[in-house]
């Protein structure tokens, strides 16, 4: 039944006039976008998340530990096709300049030689927080029929940032949160092992919720949403 007082899930604006791909379309190969979830949003927020969108894109599929999967691969190509046309030959560019040679190891731990990957740097990791912020507050909508308030604080990190950046203490603190939702079934599945999260909402706090986001198989995200602060 559709909502009588909608409103835009990401900033609030009333009678809001699109609809909004939770997680962006463009991570899901075009012969693979049936049943996708969508969210009322008004068309700033929709159009203007577009780049942020792309470049989510080429940082989760242009992976290394993502680029076996059959899905990746095929979203991959679309990606090589894309970096060919006039107007992306700026974004092309940058991708292109931060190219390295990584070490790449087996899922054993053993060293099987060079690859290429991509040097992250913080203004990267603003922009895949934007995208994860965005997915949160339309998965949170969709899962509950809830908006989470702009007060609201998201906090989403990739799997090796979180280890990074999180001392000790608090990982094994974050490990008794997490690890109840990945011991079972995905709360949703989508595109083939494009997509699939897990997700559980605090019952002695208004708007808490930890959330596992999982793309292609590979590549893992873990958020948590408060009321005020979060401190991770």
């Amino acid at each position: 039944m559709a909502d009588p007082n909608p409103v835009c899930v990401y900033c609030g604006t009333a009678n809001p006039e699109t609809r909004d791909h939770v997680p962006p379309r463009n991570l899901f190969p075009k012969q693979n976008r049936s049943n996708l979830i969508t969210v009322p949003s008004c068309r700033s927020c929709n159009e203007t998340a577009s780049k942020d969108d792309e470049f989510f894109r080429v940082m989760v599929a242009g992976r290394l530990d993502a680029h076996d999967h059959p899905q990746a691969q095929k979203v991959f190509e679309s990606i090589i096709r894309s970096f060919q046309r006039p107007q992306a030959r700026g974004f092309a560019r940058q991708v292109l300049d931060n190219l390295i040679d990584v070490d790449m190891y087996s899922e054993g731990g053993a060293y099987i030689g060079q690859g290429v990957g991509y040097k992250v740097v913080r203004t990267d990791y603003d922009r895949l927080d934007l995208v994860t912020d965005r997915i949160i507050r339309g998965l949170y909508w969709d899962k509950f029929s809830v908006r989470l308030p702009n007060r609201c604080t998201i906090k989403c990190y990739e799997n090796s940032r979180l280890e990074a950046n999180v001392d000790p203490k608090k990982l094994e603190d974050l490990a008794l949160i997490f690890k109840p939702l990945i011991e079972r079934q995905p709360d949703a599945a989508i595109g083939d092992g494009v997509f699939e999260y897990w997700v559980e909402r605090a019952e002695d706090n208004d708007f808490g919720s930890a959330w596992i986001l999982r793309f292609y198989q590979r590549v893992w995200f873990f958020g948590l949403t408060s009321p005020g602060d979060v401190t991770v």
